[in-house]
Order: C-alpha cells, then sequence, then structure tokens
C-alpha cells in the first residue's frame, strides 16, 4: 500500500546539505546526541573502537562528550572524523537526520528543516 499523505516540505528541503566546515556554529558541541542500536552495530565493526566513545546517560545511549562539551569525532577544523574515515553512512540517525524534522498527521506529513542551522537561517533569507 502506498502512502497518500500530502508531502508538504520547504522547496529547498531535498537540497539540504550540511556545509560543516564553513559552518559558523557546529552542532557537534553541547548536545546529546543519541546513538541508535543499528548505529551501534555498524560501529561496532568499524577497525577502531569508535564505540568507545559511547555512555548511558538517563537511560539512553549518547556519544560521551569531551570535557570542553565537544563531540569526540569533531576535528579542529569543524569537520567530522567518522564522516572524513567512512562516509555519511556512519553516522548516528540523530547526526544524519539534524537540522531536519517530520510530523506526520492523519493526513498529511510535514517535513521541515529547523532554524537553529544557520545554513538553514541564510537559505529562508534568500527564498523567493
Amino acid at each position: 500500500p502506498t502512502d497518500s499523505r500530502q508531502i508538504i516540505e520547504p522547496e529547498f528541503y531535498k537540497d539540504f546539505h550540511c556545509i560543516a566546515g564553513d559552518c559558523s556554529f557546529t552542532c557537534c558541541k553541547e548536545w546529546k546526541i543519541r546513538v541508535d542500536g543499528e548505529t551501534k552495530k555498524r560501529w561496532q565493526k568499524l577497525p577502531e573502537p569508535v564505540v568507545d566513545a559511547i555512555t548511558e546517560q538517563d537511560g539512553q545511549e549518547i556519544i560521551g562528550l569531551l570535557p570542553n562539551m565537544r563531540c569526540p569525532f569533531l576535528e579542529e577544523n569543524q569537520l567530522c572524523r567518522l564522516v572524513r574515515t567512512y562516509g555519511e553512512a556512519c553516522l548516528s540517525e540523530t547526526c544524519h537526520v539534524f537540522p531536519r524534522e517530520t510530523h506526520t498527521f492523519k493526513h498529511r506529513i510535514e517535513r521541515t528543516l529547523v532554524s537553529c542551522c544557520p545554513e538553514i537561517v541564510d537559505r529562508l533569507y534568500t527564498v523567493q
């Protein structure tokens, strides 16, 4: 069965991509990044002990932040070591999806991009 619900999204939704090292902000700092089960399985197969970065907080497995509150995979150039080394498929669901949000209703699906991402704010100012 096909989902017949109307999909509502900004015109640039599908074109969005993280500008990473060119961003004025990093979403890889001071943020509780959840590690879902599928991600943990992928990480356990990697040649380096990536799973050692996982800690538990409030009953969830998350990436344990460094004392400076940065993600341990965030490099000085503001790029993710996991993406650089293993590709985007290595990212956790949280990192892969942000800044996208999906809200599902009975007759429609609304997809949005949250404005805490500077690239989204820039795009909103240029939308005609």
